[in-house]
C-alpha cells in the first residue's frame, strides 16, 4: 500500500463535501460510477478507499476487488445500526465509520498506513526483459516461484508463497546466491542442477531436495527449472518452480514405517491374522499362527476360501459379522467355535475389520484364543466394552455442545466487541441492553449444560431410580404450577383425572417430574397467552396415561420422527429460545420408567402429547 495521501471514494453527492472537509489533509477523488470506483481500486496505489451503499452487490464488489490491490476498505454508514456493523463485518471491509463520528476517520486511514508501509508489491519490482504483470502472477501462485540471473546465479525474484515457505523476504534475498542461504552440503545440489539447466534445452526436474529455512525447519521440494531469456537474447534467467513436499514426505515416511511394523506384528503376533479378498473371498494372507492352527503353510493357504478349508464351525457367525463389516467398516469381539489341525475345538474371539490392499477391498481377521479363558475373564472383556461405548457416548455429547455453543458464543463475543468500541458513545440503556444479552446467553447455556447432563446420566444409566407412592392427579397439577411459575404466561393449565376411582401409582418422581415438565415447558412456549393446556390423568389397573394438550404452533409432519432427538428443532421454532433437549430427556426418561412417549401433532392447530407408563414400577 502506498502511502501518498490519496483516498478514492464512491458515495451519493450529498454527502461528499462533509467527507472532503474531515478529509482536509487527504486528496480525494470521488467517483460517480460503481465501474469507474472498482476500476480506480484495481490501477490505483491510494492509501485507502471509502464506499458509502447500501446494495450488497455493490459492496461486495468492492470487497473482492480491493483484496487484490492491498488497499483497506472503509465503509462509511449514513444511519448507525447494529445491524450495519454486523453486515459490514461479515463482508469483510477492513474498518466501518459513521457519519456522525466522521472525523475519526484521517486517524483509521493513517492507522492503516502504518500498517501497510513494510507490505511488498510485484508490480514495484524491476527486472530487465521480465513483464510486471508475469510477476504479479507469480506473487498469486500457490507454489514457490524464484528467479535468478543466469549469469550471476544471484536471485533477482521470490514470490510470496516463497518468502512464506523459507521464511526469508524479498530484499533479503536479491542479489544473493543460494550459497549465501544455506549451508554447502543442500547449495552445491541446488547449483550443480542450476548448471546443468543452462546446457539443457527442456526443463530440469529437481526430486525430493531438502533444504533448511530461516526458521529451523528442513523442507522437502520438488523443484522444476527452466532457462528463459528476453526477446533481444542478452539477457538470461534461471525460472524455478516449487512443490513443498515436506508434507507429502512425511507422510510416505510415517506409512513405510507403519507398513514395517504392521509386517513385523503380522508374523511375530500369538494371534490369527488372516486377510482375505472381498472379491473372491478367498486368503490373501496369514500369519505364522494361523498356519500352526490349521496345520498348513502359507502356501497351502493362499488363494484358498474358508469354505476349502473348513475351519469355522460357526460358519453363519463370521457371514453375519462379514456384512456387519461390510455396513460399517468393523466387527469386533464375537466368540466363534473352530476346528484345529488335530480335529479339537477351539473358541477364538474374532474381530473384523474392512481394509484397502491396493486399491482391492479387503477384510482383516484377528482372533485371540479364549479356550481356556474362565468366564469371569470373559464376562470382564464384556464390563470393558460397555466402559468403552460409554466413553464413546459421552465424548458425542460433547461434540454436540461444541457445536450447539457457536451461536451464543458468537452472540457473546458480538456484544463485548460493540462494547469495547463503541461503549464511550452510548447512553446507559443501550449499554444495559448489550450487557443484559450477554448474561442471557450465559444463562442459557448453563441451562444446557445442565439438560446435557441430565440427558448424559440418563443415556448411561447413571441415574438411581427410587420408586414411591404418587398420587397422579395431584402430582400433575404441583408439575403445572411448577413450570407456570418458571415460565410466568397467562396460559390457563387445566388439568382433569379421567378415572376418579383410582389415582395412586408407584414411579420414579425425578424423572416422572422431570417427563412432565419439560412436555408443559413446551405446550407453553409454543402457544399464544390466550390458548389453553389442557392435561388429562387416567390410571387403570396396570397403565397410568397422561395427556397434555396444546393449541400451540404444532409440529411439522417432516420433523415429528426426530424432535426426540437431542439438539433437533424443527423449521418453525427459529424464533423461540431452547435447544432442542426437552423431548429428548422425556423420552429417555419415560423409557427408564418402563414407559411410552407418543406425538402427535398438526402444524397450526397443537400438539397432543401422550406418556403411557406402568402403574406399579418394580
Amino acid at each position: 500500500m502506498a502511502v501518498n495521501n490519496q483516498i478514492l471514494a464512491f458515495m451519493p453527492d450529498k454527502y461528499k463535501n462533509e467527507v472532503s472537509s474531515a478529509l482536509a489533509g487527504f486528496s480525494v477523488v470521488f467517483f460517480d460510477k460503481m465501474l469507474d470506483f472498482i476500476e480506480g481500486l484495481s490501477e490505483s496505489d491510494a492509501s485507502a478507499a471509502l464506499i458509502m451503499s447500501d446494495e450488497i452487490s455493490s459492496l461486495s464488489s468492492a470487497i473482492s476487488h480491493s483484496a487484490n490491490s492491498d488497499i483497506p476498505i472503509i465503509r462509511i454508514i449514513a444511519n448507525y445500526t447494529e445491524e450495519h456493523i454486523v453486515n459490514s463485518i461479515k463482508l469483510g471491509f477492513d474498518e466501518c465509520v459513521s457519519l456522525s463520528n466522521i472525523i475519526r476517520l484521517p486517524r483509521a486511514i493513517r492507522a492503516f498506513e502504518n500498517s501497510y508501509s513494510n507490505k511488498r508489491k510485484s508490480s514495484k519490482i524491476k527486472i530487465a526483459g521480465i513483464k510486471k504483470e508475469l510477476l504479479e502472477i507469480f506473487d498469486l501462485m500457490p507454489n514457490m516461484v524464484l528467479l535468478k540471473d543466469a549469469d550471476t546465479f544471484n536471485y533477482v525474484y521470490i514470490n510470496r508463497k516463497g518468502e512464506e515457505l523459507l521464511g526469508v523476504s524479498l530484499p533479503n534475498i536479491i542479489g544473493k546466491n543460494v550459497f549465501d542461504l544455506v549451508p554447502e552440503k543442500y547449495a552445491e545440489i541446488f547449483h550443480q542442477k542450476d548448471l546443468l539447466t543452462l546446457k539443457s534445452t527442456s526443463p530440469v526436474l529437481v526430486e525430493d531436495t531438502l533444504l533448511p529455512t530461516k526458521r529451523g525447519e528442513i523442507k522437502c521440494f520438488e523443484s522444476v527449472k527452466i532457462l528463459i531469456q528476453n526477446g533481444d537474447k542478452n539477457k538470461k534467467y534461471i525460472l524455478e518452480f516449487s512443490l513443498d513436499n515436506t508434507l507429502r514426505r512425511s507422510i510416505k515416511e510415517e506409512l513405510e514405517t507403519t507398513q514395517s511394523r504392521f509386517d513385523k506384528i503380522f508374523v511375530t503376533s500369538p494371534n490369527i491374522l488372516i486377510i482375505e479378498s472381498l472379491q473372491t473371498r478367498t486368503l490373501m494372507n496369514a500369519n505364522p499362527a494361523f498356519e500352526k492352527l490349521t496345520g498348513r503353510s502359507k502356501s497351502e493357504l493362499i488363494g484358498k476360501s474358508f469354505k476349502d478349508l473348513g475351519v469355522w464351525i460357526d460358519d453363519y457367525k463370521i457371514e453375519e459379522m462379514l456384512s456387519a463389516a461390510i455396513d460399517t467398516g468393523k466387527a469386533h469381539n464375537h466368540s466363534v467355535r473352530l476346528m484345529d489341525a488335530n480335529g479339537e475345538l477351539k473358541y477364538y474371539l474374532i474381530s473384523i475389520d474392512y481394509l484397502s490392499i491396493e486399491n482391492k477391498e479387503c477384510m482383516l481377521y484377528t482372533g485371540q484364543d479364549i479356550t481356556d479363558k474362565s468366564e469371569g475373564e470373559i464376562e470382564l472383556k464384556r464390563l470393558l466394552q460397555k466402559q468403552r461405548n460409554l466413553a464413546q457416548l459421552k465424548n458425542r455429547f460433547i461434540s454436540l455442545i461444541s457445536h450447539e455453543f457457536r451461536t451464543p458464543l458468537t452472540t457473546i463475543m458480538l456484544s463485548a466487541d460493540l462494547l469495547k468500541r463503541y461503549s464511550q458513545a452510548w447512553d446507559d440503556n443501550e449499554k444495559t441492553k448489550h450487557y443484559d444479552r450477554i448474561k442471557q446467553t450465559i444463562l442459557s447455556m448453563t441451562k444446557m449444560l445442565e439438560n446435557v447432563t441430565i440427558l448424559s446420566k440418563i443415556e448411561s444409566k447413571e441415574i438411581d431410580i427410587f420408586p414411591e407412592r404418587i398420587n397422579l392427579t395431584q402430582f400433575a397439577q404441583a408439575m403445572a404450577e411448577t413450570a407456570a411459575l418458571n415460565m410466568p404466561s397467562a396460559n390457563v393449565i387445566q388439568v382433569t383425572n379421567l378415572n376418579q376411582n383410582i389415582e395412586e401409582i408407584v414411579s420414579d418422581e425425578n424423572l416422572l417430574g422431570l417427563s412432565l415438565i419439560n412436555v408443559i415447558y413446551n405446550a407453553i412456549k409454543f402457544s399464544d397467552s390466550d390458548k389453553g393446556i389442557e392435561i388429562e390423568t387416567e390410571v387403570k389397573e396396570k397403565i397410568a396415561n397422561i395427556k397434555i394438550k396444546d393449541s400451540g404452533k404444532g409440529i411439522k409432519e417432516q420433523d415429528l420422527p426426530y424432535v426426540t432427538q437431542a439438539f433437533y428443532r424443527g423449521d418453525n421454532t427459529v424464533n423461540v429460545p431452547g435447544y432442542g433437549l426437552g423431548l429428548a430427556i422425556t423420552k429417555k426418561s419415560i423409557e427408564m420408567l418402563g414407559g411410552t412417549l407418543y406425538i402427535n401433532s398438526t402444524q397450526n392447530l397443537g400438539t397432543v402429547v401422550s406418556i403411557s407408563i406402568p402403574r406399579y414400577f418394580l
